[in-house]
């Protein structure tokens, strides 16, 4: 939710996956977002190409295998879910970047998501339901999360 605003921001054409119920919301996130609705198209058939990055936030079954066919030659993949793609951020040339990524520990990033959402320039994620900081609550969460049911 966060990448797909800052990239609307910096002036990116943006496509993202939602589901028809989220369909109003994800467009209310950037004018120019193109959403690909998943549970009738899927975004590696589409015959999108020269994407400048995919950036994945699912853990899709194979989008790191599908993204070459909508990257460029030296786009970027970043998966957020998945390890399939693997930690060395150099190791699939001549991709520019290609690898799992955690956290971006650069106070600079933190401070302009942190100020965009004081400004109410980014949205603020919503997390629904919230669920209690216990091993209960966790374990709830996780089988909620499981069902793909979530936001």
């Amino acid at each position: 939710m966060i990448a797909a605003q800052l990239a609307v921001q910096a002036g990116a054409n943006v496509y993202t996956t939602a589901s028809p119920r989220n369909t109003e919301f994800v467009q209310s996130l950037g004018k120019d977002i193109t959403i690909i609705n998943y549970r009738e198209e899927k975004w590696w058939d589409m015959n999108l190409t020269d994407f400048d990055a995919v950036i994945d936030t699912t853990g899709e079954e194979k989008a790191w295998e599908n993204s070459s066919n909508v990257l460029k030659p030296d786009g970027s993949f970043v998966t957020i879910a998945s390890f399939d793609v693997g930690f060395d951020p150099n190791g699939h040339p001549p991709r520019k970047y290609a690898a799992f990524y955690c956290l971006c520990n650069k106070p600079s990033a933190q401070d302009t998501i942190a100020k965009g959402l004081e400004e109410c320039t980014l949205k603020i994620p919503l997390v629904e339901p919230a669920y209690p900081f216990t091993e209960q609550g966790a374990k709830d969460m996780l089988t909620a999360q499981a069902k793909g049911a979530s936001l």
